[in-house]
Parts: C-alpha cells; structure tokens; sequence
C-alpha cells in the first residue's frame, strides 16, 4: 500500500511539473503570436479546430487512475494549445528518470524539424542492404538490425554541441568521439527498446515533409513485425509555425544566415571607382525535392521571392533565400524566441549584430567598417 502512494505521489509530483512547464510555455507563445500572424494559407490543413479549453485539476477522493486521467487530458490540451504538434502519448509513457523539464514541446518540436532536415530511416529489415544516404557523416539515422531485433537511432555531426543538447533534454543515449578518414566526429546513439518506443511516440503523427512520413512508415511496419507490435501510424497534421520550435531545428540542420562581415562590409564599387560598403544579410535554408516546404516557410516568414535550384551529383535541391528586412526581423524575432542548440546559434548571432548595425542606419565608409569588425572591437 505504501509502495502504491509512494509511487502515485512520484508519478503525480512528475506530470505537475511537466503541466507546469507547458502552462508557462503558453503564455510565452501566446505573447510570440501578438508579434507573428499565422498563415492562413497552410499546405497542411489541421483536422480540428483550435478552440481554447480549461486545463484544470480534479483534487477529489477518486482512486489514483482517475486523477492520473484528468492530469493527462490536462496535458493534452495544454500541448495541443501551443501547436499542432501532438506529444500527448510521449509525456503519457515518459518514465520518472526523464527531467521533464528539459523536454517541452519546445525542444520536441526543435528534435522533429532537426531529423527532417538530415534525417533518414534505413529499411533494411529483409535485404540488409544501406542505403546511399548511410555514407553521408551529418545525419540523423533509424536502422533495423533484424538478426539482432534491435532498431539502432543514431545522430552524427562535426561537432558535438548539438548533440549533448538533445541528449541532455531526451534524458537517454550516449554522446561518443569517433575517426573517419582522419576527421573527429561525434555520434549520439541509443538502441534500447524503451528509448526506442518513446522516439516512436516523438515522430509518429508529427512529421511534416512527405518523404520522412513515407521513410517512418515504413519503420514503423517493419517495427511492428519484427516486435510482434501493433503501432498504429497516427494521423499526419503537424505543420510547423513561428510558434514553435520546428523551424529552428530544420535550420539547425540543413538553413544558415549569410553576412559580408568577413568582406568587411564591402559591396562591390561605386562609379567613380571607389569601394562601396554596405551590410547584406540573407536567411537560407537548402533542401533536395522539397519545394513545398520552402515555399510555405517563404509564406511564412511573409518574402516573395522565387526558389534557386542546384545540383550536387546526381540530386536537385531547392535553395531558399531571404534577404527584404521585413522578413529578414521576422527571422530575428523568431530565433530569439526558439534558439537554435548548436553551432548554428554563432552564426546566427554575427546575423543579428549585423542586422542591428543595419537597423542603426550607419553610414559605412572604410574606416566605420573597418571599426565594426570583431578584431577592432574591444
């Protein structure tokens, strides 16, 4: 009986800081959205409307399994109040080890826009064949070992920030140094099936781009066989916003932020044949065969300029650049907002330097640039 209360207070104490934490992330973004007008025209439509509705806590003399349902309903519709993302069955399996502050829909949402932009899901379930992407060193990667029966997730980057960051927030998996062809990496990895399932409840219903969804499902099936489970693939209707954290990490993975500070601020010649200084900003993000999405986030962050197309080998991708100030302080707010979690966050931060010299009106000459530079500055 004492074990019972011991561990209903435990579980009880948990949800209530996760609750908590969400509550006060709501009235964040509810501050963000008077600052960011939402896209009417979304190229993923919600299946519900977003109707408001009381979070509240039953303090009766009920048995433990009802207030455990009340806190969890509360849960949803705290969650489902601060974006389209759905992270209801995760926070319902996360186990006491896991902080729960640390891994709010915030950073969730950051995880999910991070693996789509390198991320891929191997299925190798009968051929055992990898696939070409599996060369690639930054990546985001699901395989299944199916003489093993085990799902390996793994994460591989240059540098190891990123990864420490998700490591630290997920509350599992190691952080480890390797050598290829004499470069360091570094690898995030984990392959225990209790990590594994909670994942799956991360990814499932809350990818965006059409060939992760497709890649997932394809896990997920091959999953269900070789666990003897029956995962349903919930329903796809997560869109990403400027109040949530999706677009950061999709930038954390595949966008940058373009300054000419490392030119000195030089911006071609004037008529007269002398230079000319001028600060340049501009907002990337690269994908391949992902037109729909660049477009939506172009809507979103209100540009109108057309995509760039490249090739490298034998793929096309898609550039998106950013460059009119409107959109380019929208870029600003929102980072500020959702912050980037790995190297991309010092780019970022030379970006909004520059765009607060911009702002400021200065008149450029040699001198004043040269001034601004980090090696002139005190």
């Amino acid at each position: 009986m004492l074990e019972q209360f011991v561990f209903g207070f435990f579980f009880y104490s948990l949800i209530l800081c996760v609750n908590f934490s969400i509550i006060k992330q709501i009235f964040k973004n509810s501050n963000q959205s008077n600052r960011t007008n939402q896209q009417e025209n979304n190229f993923l439509k919600l299946g519900s409307s977003e109707t408001t509705r009381e979070a509240f806590f039953s303090q009766t003399d009920s048995c433990l399994e009802e207030q455990n349902a009340l806190v969890s309903l509360s849960i949803k519709n705290s969650v489902t109040k601060i974006q389209s993302f759905d992270f209801f069955g995760y926070y319902q399996s996360l186990p006491p080890y896991i902080n729960a502050n640390n891994c709010l829909p915030e950073f969730l949402s950051f995880f999910i826009g991070f693996f789509e932009a390198d991320g891929f899901c191997s299925s190798r379930f009968d051929s055992g064949v990898i696939t070409e992407d599996s060369e690639l060193i930054d990546k985001t990667s699901w395989q299944i070992d199916s003489a093993e029966k085990r799902v390996d997730f793994e994460i591989t980057q240059k540098t190891p920030k990123v990864l420490y960051e998700i490591q630290k927030a997920l509350g599992f998996g190691s952080v480890t140094k390797f050598t290829k062809k004499d470069r360091i990496y570094y690898r995030f990895y984990t392959s225990q099936k209790e990590h594994i399932l909670l994942l799956i409840k991360i990814f499932n219903g809350n990818l965006v781009l059409n060939k992760r969804r497709s890649q997932f499902e394809e896990l997920i099936k091959n999953v269900n066989i070789m666990w003897d489970l029956q995962i349903d693939i919930l329903p796809w209707k997560a869109q990403p916003s400027l109040d949530d954290g999706w677009l950061s990490g999709f930038v954390e993975g595949d966008g940058g932020f373009y300054t000419n500070i490392k030119t000195g601020f030089r911006k071609g010649k004037l008529s007269d044949g002398s230079l000319c200084y001028r600060f340049a900003l501009k907002f990337y993000i690269a994908q391949a065969r992902e037109d729909q999405i660049l477009l939506f986030i172009r809507d979103l962050l209100k540009a109108k300029n057309k995509l760039y197309f490249s090739t490298r080998g034998d793929k096309i991708y898609s550039k998106l650049e950013i460059s009119n100030m409107e959109s380019i302080t929208l870029v600003i707010t929102y980072f500020n907002n959702f912050k980037l979690l790995g190297d991309k966050n010092i780019w970022f931060q030379r970006f909004e330097r520059v765009y607060g010299y911009k702002q400021s009106n200065l008149r450029l000459t040699f001198e004043s640039a040269k001034n601004l530079l980090p090696s002139q500055r005190s």
